[in-house]
């Protein structure tokens, strides 16, 4: 009874030790595929966004090329400074992948704002950026969020719709912070052929910004408009 009772005593320790190390093995698994999840996130969002301003300017660069020199100049700038950015972004984005002595790149943010909307001033968007409140200390998290967000709306707009008017209103609340992003939807003769007037069409920019809001306890809406846009 005693050599019965140790061989099974020894058996329940084994099991328990399988088990915890079958638990540790998943713990690991699930930290790497939300890892690579927010990474894909990331990255879709950093070049979807310079791609379309990139598309935009050098379109505008190739049609006044010969009788507005300063103009194309201008567009060649906002490309030069754009793509500058996405890969300072992109650097920052996969320097978890590897050790990277470089130091951190600051993560965009709550502080960053005026300045995509004036990067998408530049790619001929007339944006109306209205703060209800005065922005509180907000987690990181959160505000890159926001960020992220931001940019792809106005990435969808660019993409889909062409230059049209963007309003942006940012409201904070006790635990939480409110965004509407909405655009009058496509110009007369400014869409072209297959234009969308819906800024907002399927696509993974939608799904990754409502697992945005889904990761932090929000939610998001999007659709069209019903006088034309979208919001």
């Amino acid at each position: 009874m005693s050599v019965r009772s140790r061989r099974v005593i020894a058996a329940q320790a084994l099991a328990r030790a399988e088990a915890a190390e079958r638990d540790r093995e998943r713990e690991a698994r699930a930290r790497v595929d939300a890892e690579r999840l927010r990474i894909a996130r990331e990255v879709h969002d950093t070049v979807a966004h310079a791609i379309a301003i990139i598309n935009v300017q050098s379109g505008v660069t190739a049609h006044v090329l010969d009788r507005r020199p300063e103009r194309a100049r201008e567009a060649l700038q906002v490309i030069e400074r754009t793509s500058s950015r996405a890969l300072r972004e992109m650097r920052a984005i996969l320097g978890v992948l590897r050790d990277d002595d470089d130091g951190p790149v600051p993560y965009p943010g709550l502080g960053q704002v005026d300045e995509l909307a004036a990067k998408a001033r530049a790619a001929g968007l007339e944006v109306d950026v209205s703060v209800t409140s005065s922005p509180p200390s907000v987690p990181s998290a959160v505000g890159g969020a926001v960020y992220r967000i931001l940019q792809e709306s106005i990435t969808n707009v660019i993409r889909h719709v062409g230059p049209t008017r963007v309003t942006v209103a940012v409201r904070f609340g006790g635990d939480a912070v409110a965004v509407r992003v909405a655009d009058e939807g496509a110009r007369t003769g400014t869409g072209g052929a297959g234009a969308v007037v819906d800024g907002f069409g399927p696509g993974r920019g939608i799904v990754g910004m409502r697992e945005r809001c889904a990761l932090l306890g929000g939610q998001l809406d999007a659709g069209p408009l019903p006088g034309g846009g979208s919001r």
